[in-house]
Formats: structure tokens, C-alpha cells, sequence
């Protein structure tokens, strides 16, 4: 072998390695890439799951006030199916035409629960039927 082809087969050598080189770091950028856009794409269903969920519980919440306008004597409602998922009301009776509901809202995917989200509201009816609104709050649980 003469000294040429002995230098051109080290450089096919180097370029061999190179190349190897830059595959395997154009490899760890793409599967860096996709495990970002996997997270992300998790995170944000995740962010529907819950907002979902809280229309659930705000839906029933609203539906318990509309009912006990008409029936003052409503004590609420268990899974009732609504949209995606399904709420849960409990009201109870604090007197003087005072009421605290409890409404939680959950959103069921491929038979497991994804999001809860629970509101709560103390308000009072007037003899009018009007609602007077005394404290109104959520919380927010996200089942894995």
C-alpha cells in the first residue's frame, strides 16, 4: 500500500466517524424534541381536563340554584351525566333561607377519572326568588 492510498483510507476512516457522530447527536436532539412535545402536549390536556371539570361543578351549581327556586326542599343530585362527565350537588340548609351547595364536577376518559373540580356557594333566596350570592369558591383536584 502506498503512502496515498494509506491516507485515503484514514480520511474515508475520519469522515466514517464524523458522520457516526453527528447521527448519533442529530439522534439525541430529536428524541430531546420529542419527549418535550410529548410533556407538553400531556400538560396542556391536562389544563382541559381540569377546565372541563370545573364547568361540570359550575353547571351542577347552577342547576341546584335554578332548582331550589322552584322546590326549596332540593338536597342535590349524585352523577349526573352532563357533557364529558358528570357532577355531584349536596345542599343543606343553614336556615333563614340560607343554603350551602356543594357541587363537584368529574371528568371521566376511557373509564377513568381524569379531573375532579369542586364549588362551593353559600347563598340565600329572597322571597322573590332572588339569589343573593354570600361566598363562592372552587377546588381544584386532578386524579393521575
Amino acid at each position: 500500500m502506498t503512502r496515498q492510498s494509506r491516507q485515503k483510507s484514514s480520511q474515508r476512516g475520519t469522515a466514517l466517524m464524523l458522520a457516526l457522530v453527528l447521527v448519533i447527536i442529530l439522534g439525541a436532539g430529536a428524541a430531546a424534541a420529542w419527549k418535550h412535545m410529548h410533556v407538553t402536549m400531556s400538560n396542556g390536556q391536562q389544563v382541559r381536563f381540569k377546565e372541563t371539570a370545573l364547568q361540570l361543578a359550575e353547571g351542577g351549581l347552577e342547576k341546584a340554584i335554578a332548582t331550589l327556586r322552584v322546590n326549596p326542599a332540593y338536597a342535590g343530585e349524585s352523577r349526573t351525566a352532563l357533557g364529558e362527565g358528570f357532577y355531584t350537588v349536596e345542599v343543606s340548609t343553614t336556615g333563614d333561607g340560607r343554603y350551602h351547595i356543594a357541587s363537584q364536577g368529574m371528568l371521566e376518559d376511557e373509564g377513568l377519572v381524569r379531573a375532579r373540580c369542586g364549588v362551593e356557594a353559600e347563598l340565600r333566596l329572597s322571597g322573590a326568588g332572588e339569589v343573593v350570592a354570600l361566598d363562592w369558591f372552587e377546588r381544584r383536584r386532578v386524579e393521575p
